[in-house]
């Protein structure tokens, strides 16, 4: 059995390992399922070798655009843990922006990345009342930019305590956030604790978000458009799996007359010591040569378990 993996460098839509061949990614696990032949030899009917490695290719298609849902749970990941940990690093080192590589604010609350075939977009909602917000309220400001919550500040830090102490030129419409209500003492004195505190108070925020996907593979076109329900940041950065719904998915390959289409999805990104999926998505093909069904199994990895059956 054969695995052949491809790595590229870069972004989202073009980064990570993508993986392609049937099995379950090790070609000494006795556990596998057979080659595409074996796999499919009650209905291929007269279909030749050449013929039958090429009817599947689809799923190869599918198996390696399905890699952008790893992608997406790790760019997630690293926009929490920004929220988390950057905005008291960007005071320290004196930037106004913490912003993630990768990402951009586009206002209103919006927060986008996107390459060649995805797009991603992701919102913060509050998790308690606030003066400038309520509960499940969009959060209305840029949470990577230090001047939401203190214009100008400037921090001097004791490494040996780790007492900070900032000053700033006026709140800003966040500054509740840091645990100081509306008009926090100028300078700010910040202890262990108080880092603690507003650490629990950034990742009890709750994200939602969406993903699109349009991915012109090496012989099909494969699309899905999915949603992330609302979590906390704590719960994934804390490892808890992060849910995609389906809204939509479709795969075609015009030359064969092709149509890949999901009968089933139950998918989610867990962190962990690297990214994955756990979980799985059924499918059936119809087309030129023969019909056949097709399951995804993803087992905490990065790429699916591929088994497929006829009709």
């Amino acid at each position: 059995m054969r695995i052949v993996s491809l790595c590229l460098a870069g972004t989202l839509g073009s980064s990570g390992c993508l993986f392609s061949g049937f099995g379950s990614g090790s070609a000494d696990d006795e556990d596998a399922p057979g080659s595409a032949a074996e796999q499919l030899a009650d209905c291929r009917g007269g279909v030749s070798d050449a013929e039958l490695a090429d009817t599947v290719v689809i799923v190869d298609d599918y198996d390696n655009s399905l890699h952008e849902m790893v992608v997406c749970g790790g760019l997630a990941v690293s926009l929490c843990s920004a929220i988390v940990n950057g905005i008291i690093d960007a005071i320290v080192s004196r930037s106004n922006d913490a912003t993630p590589a990768g990402w951009t604010y586009q206002g209103d609350g919006v927060y986008f990345t996107g390459g060649v075939s995805a797009d991603m977009h992701m919102r913060f909602y509050l998790a308690s009342d606030f003066e400038f917000g309520r509960r499940g309220d969009l959060v209305p400001h840029n949470l990577f930019l230090v001047d939401s919550y203190l214009v100008d500040a400037r921090a001097t830090v004791d490494v040996l305590s780790g007492r900070a102490e900032i000053s700033f030129a006026e709140p800003g419409p966040m500054v509740e956030l840091l645990g100081f209500g509306t008009d926090p003492p100028n300078p700010l004195i910040l202890g262990l604790d108080d880092l603690a505190s507003i650490d629990s108070r950034l990742r009890a925020l709750e994200l939602e978000g969406t993903v699109a996907v349009n991915d012109a593979q090496s012989k099909s076109v494969i699309r899905y458009d999915l949603d992330i329900p609302r979590m906390s940041a704590g719960a994934l950065l804390d490892g808890v799996g992060m849910q995609y719904e389906l809204r939509m998915a479709s795969g075609s390959r015009a030359d064969l007359e092709q149509q890949l289409v999901v009968d089933e999805w139950n998918v989610e990104f867990v962190q962990g010591s690297r990214g994955a999926l756990t979980g799985n998505i059924d499918y059936h093909v119809d087309g030129r040569h023969f019909p056949f069904r097709g399951v995804m199994l993803y087992d905490n990895d990065v790429f699916a378990t591929k088994l497929l059956s006829c009709p």
